[in-house]
C-alpha cells in the first residue's frame, strides 16, 4: 500500500501496529503534544472447538476465529488505504495509530 517499513512494527509477537502521519502542512497546538487517535482490530482465536470438519481451513486447535475476524481485518486494511490516499490532508503532526 506504500507504507515504509519503518511505519509497520510487530506487536508482543502475534500483532502489528501501523503507523499512519499526515504530511499536511503541521497544526500549532497549545499544549505542544502530537495527536493521535488508535484504531484497533482483533485477529485472536475464541476458545471454541470449530464444527466445520467440511472446512480445508478448519482449525486443528481447541481455538477458532469464528465471529469475523476476516472482515475486521478487512476493514482495517481498507481504512489504511483511505488514510494513505488522504495523508496530505492530515497536518504532519497528528497520528493514527492502527492496531492489529
Amino acid at each position: 500500500m506504500g507504507l515504509k517499513d519503518s511505519e509497520i512494527k510487530d506487536c508482543v509477537g502475534t500483532g502489528l501496529i501501523v503507523d499512519i502521519w499526515g504530511t499536511g502542512p503541521e497544526e500549532t497546538s497549545k499544549s505542544g503534544k502530537i495527536d493521535c487517535i488508535a484504531l484497533r482490530a482483533d485477529m485472536d482465536g475464541l476458545p471454541m472447538v470449530e464444527n466445520n470438519p467440511h472446512l480445508e481451513y478448519t482449525s486443528k486447535t481447541d481455538y477458532a476465529h469464528m465471529c469475523g475476524h476476516d472482515g475486521h481485518m478487512v476493514t482495517q486494511l481498507c481504512t489504511i488505504r483511505v488514510l494513505l490516499n488522504c495523508r496530505g490532508q492530515m497536518p504532519a503532526n497528528k497520528l493514527v495509530r492502527v492496531l492489529f
